[in-house]
């Protein structure tokens, strides 16, 4: 007859309680995905740990259309895809946004 073991030692049970944090504190990383904004203040890539800053608290008040483009870590590489795709929402948030920053005669509006 075979005999089952356990072989889980208390340091797998360890692993996966790491595992389990980093993805949670993956979660908690956003990313920036829209184009660089007023002053460069909004920095396209620019990575947001912990929560948002005051500063850009501030701007999402001013152009609530910021937040769909701080996007989690998790959600990236979808999310910039979505970007780039004419028809989606981010695509034309991301449009909208540089107009403002740019205007419609292409000149830079600060």
């Amino acid at each position: 007859m075979s005999q089952s073991r356990n072989t889980a030692t208390p340091e797998d049970d360890n692993e996966s309680d790491v595992t389990q944090e980093s993805a949670a504190s993956r979660d908690d990383v956003r990313i920036y995905i829209g184009p660089t904004m007023h002053r460069r203040m909004m920095v396209t890539a620019s990575v947001y740990r912990g929560g948002l800053n005051a500063h850009i608290t501030g701007m999402i008040t001013k152009v609530p259309e910021i937040a769909s483009l701080i996007v989690p870590l998790s959600e990236v590489v979808e999310a910039k895809r979505r970007v780039k795709r004419q028809g989606t929402t981010e695509f034309g948030i991301y449009q909208y946004l540089l107009s403002i920053r740019f205007g419609a005669d292409g000149a830079v509006r600060q």
